[in-house]
């Protein structure tokens, strides 16, 4: 579209923290043991069990049963009443209170027996058992109940410590990774987003058919999304640039020939030296890689709005012009397919010989373009690799603008340049092709 182009006109949760049921307070404990209930009262679950006595104990309970007349502690029985006389009434309470009497000695002899020393060693005290029941106070109760029910002191609450709970780490799904194609392994892709930086290529300014648009920064976009995909088919991709800049910002005398855009006086020559040097260090970078193919996005542009539609440009003349033509071809096919396939009814303009460009017109006085030609004059040293330029459409044409700035046409435009460089060299691999590398 102009002569920068090198040929002629034509887009966890946060873990959420622990509830808590008092507040912003600490989470309550759980219960500690089958003991504490959540009211912090005592439970007993087998009281028999749990206030088992122990032997002593069961002694002292026996003495006591004992001296209230049983031996388990149960009330002794009342013999039958006597069929004696009145009279003898008197003579059997002067009897039970010399019995009580002989009672009393009876106990105080075997206390006295009790605190004898033993082979003449002084005796050990002994304490004197109380008469009040160690055992626990028995609770009335109805049948079936159990009665030895004890209401123990609640032993200290312990307040636990809170175990802080560790804020795990999210997890990143990772992506699928494409499986490379072995027959792509080592082939080097040179992709080469047409202008940028001083040169912005084809533009037009927004209206009611399309927004305003400018070629180098589309170019490059493209270029961008296109190299992912060709990476996960397993190809190699090296691009001329990677922003919207010039190659040669500098105006180096890439080529040698002595001139630049900044010793030359004359405005045309001036252009002729500059844009001779930037597409040289373009070309550069391609042979450089030692790149198997050469892929260069364009835009075209015409003054007259009513021209549109695609076309690829390749050099007829060069050693290579089976493997460049056949890419040409190739890219437009699928220009063509994709188009159709995201609804937009395209003009097709053929994959097209740069001899027939008429490329000198206005550009600096080149017969092919410098990108995808031959060694031309001004010491241009030219590509090493087939290579093609491709015109998706016209800039200038509200129809074609309006459809390239589409999510569909993007998307039909990647996918176009990225089937035909795999059809190209699933071709190339499975058939002779004269200049393919």
């Amino acid at each position: 579209m102009t002569d920068r182009r090198g040929r002629g006109s034509s887009n966890v949760p946060p873990r959420r923290p622990a509830r808590s049921d008092a507040g912003d307070g600490p989470r309550p404990f759980p219960e500690l043991s089958r003991h504490l209930r959540g009211n912090q009262g005592v439970y007993s679950p087998n009281s028999e069990t749990w206030l088992r006595q122990p032997a002593s104990r069961a002694a002292g309970a026996a003495a006591v049963g004992a001296a209230k007349g049983t031996g388990n502690g149960a009330p002794a029985r009342v013999p039958p009443r006597s069929r004696r006389k009145p009279r003898a009434r008197r003579g059997r309470a002067a009897a039970a209170k010399v019995g009580a009497v002989l009672l009393v000695c009876v106990v105080l002899v075997g206390f006295g027996i009790a605190h004898l020393s033993v082979n003449g060693e002084p005796p050990t005290p002994t304490a004197i058992p109380s008469l009040t029941p160690t055992v626990p106070v028995l609770i009335a109760a109805s049948p079936g109940t159990p009665t030895n029910t004890a209401v123990p002191t609640a032993p200290p609450t312990r307040t636990p410590t809170p175990t802080k709970t560790p804020t795990p780490k999210p997890t990143s799904t990772p992506s699928p990774t494409p499986t490379p194609d072995p027959r792509f392994i080592g082939k080097v892709i040179c992709l080469d987003p047409g202008h940028g930086g001083s040169d912005r290529g084809g533009q037009r300014t927004g209206d009611a058919a399309a927004p305003a648009m400018d070629e180098a920064v589309y170019t490059l976009l493209w270029a961008r999304a296109l190299r992912l995909r060709l990476e996960a088919h397993g190809f190699t991709v090296v691009m001329t640039r990677t922003e919207d800049v010039d190659v040669n910002a500098s105006e180096r005398d890439v080529n040698g020939d002595g001139e630049t855009g900044k010793n030359v006086k004359d405005p045309g020559l001036a252009l002729h030296a500059r844009l001779t040097d930037e597409l040289q260090a373009r070309i550069n970078i391609c042979n450089k890689a030692n790149a198997s193919l050469l892929v260069s996005l364009h835009i075209n542009y015409f003054k007259d709005p009513k021209a549109e539609g695609y076309e690829t440009w390749f050099s007829g003349v060069r050693n290579d012009a089976d493997a460049s033509k056949l890419f040409a071809e190739i890219a437009e096919d699928e220009l063509g397919k994709q188009y159709a396939g995201a609804g937009y009814n395209a003009i097709s303009r053929g994959a097209n010989d740069d001899s027939y460009a008429q490329a000198d017109v206005g550009h600096g006085g080149f017969k092919h373009y410098i990108m995808i030609g031959p060694a031309q004059e001004d010491q241009v040293t030219p590509s090493a690799m087939p290579g093609a330029i491709v015109e998706v459409g016209f800039i200038s044409n509200d129809d074609d603008a309006a459809f390239m700035l589409s999510n569909a046409g993007r998307n039909a435009i990647v996918t176009a340049y990225e089937q035909a460089i795999v059809r190209y060299f699933v071709t190339i691999s499975e058939e002779f092709v004269y200049g393919a590398k």
